[in-house]
């Protein structure tokens, strides 16, 4: 089987939309803030496991919430909200060494 899959940018340049072809057709869409921050993704569709006798549906949106912004405007903090939010928000931090 081939895997394949499409990315389509808006004007902005951002990524809007990952399109799969891998065992069913899965389009996550993606949203962002003023600032260019990821908002939200939010992906539908269906894939088929192999040997499965049908295909499983797919709705799955996940939400970022930033919580520190460093001086030159890059996310530093931020929490992840999985769309079941079974397990609670996931945070995840990054420390960026710039250079003159």
């Amino acid at each position: 089987m081939v895997s394949s899959f499409k990315l389509i940018y808006g004007k902005n340049g951002f990524l809007e939309k990952r399109i799969n072809n891998d065992m069913g057709e899965c389009v996550t869409t993606y949203t962002y803030n003023e600032a260019g921050f990821l908002t939200s993704d939010h992906q539908v569709g269906e894939y088929t496991e192999m040997g499965a006798d049908k295909p499983e549906k797919v709705d799955v949106k996940t939400t970022y919430k930033y919580t520190d912004i460093d001086d030159h405007g890059n996310w530093t903090r931020r929490e992840t909200v999985p769309a079941n939010d079974t397990e609670g928000p996931i945070y995840e931090e990054r420390s960026i060494t710039y250079y003159d």
